[in-house]
């Protein structure tokens, strides 16, 4: 995916990181990093809304998620619903754990939906299904 490559490399820039700072909310995490991107944010397809969404591609973000699981039922729905072929999740967590990262991998490979986690303290990791 595109968007993920592009992640990838503002989190290389430290810009995630800044972004996140700036921000008070998911919504405007989510603009602000659309326009990083580019990308639009916060954009209904098909009556499922993606945080994040780029030629067929899409995000779901979730910002400070207490479950591991939290955004793939957005995910879901915007592959099965929505009809996207291309999706993934942001987690943005504070803290990175391992039976965190574990219970990820097992999910993203059941259900075919990738994912990423950032944390300011350890960046980004991704998680390929």
């Amino acid at each position: 995916m595109k968007l993920i490559e592009e992640l990838k490399v503002l989190a290389k820039k430290e810009v995630l990181g800044k972004l996140l700072r700036s921000s008070s909310s998911e919504r405007e995490f989510c603009k602000l990093l659309a326009s990083h991107l580019p990308a639009s944010a916060c954009v209904i397809v098909n009556g499922v809304e993606a945080d994040l969404l780029r030629e067929g591609e899409a995000i779901e973000v979730k910002l400070y998620p207490s479950r591991f699981y939290e955004g793939f039922d957005q995910a879901l729905a915007l592959k099965h619903v929505a009809g996207l072929e291309r999706v993934a999740v942001l987690h943005v967590v504070k803290a990175i754990a391992d039976d965190y990262m574990q219970s990820m991998r097992k999910l993203c490979a059941a259900v075919g939906v990738p994912a990423l986690v950032f944390s300011e303290v350890s960046g980004l990791h991704v998680v390929e299904c």
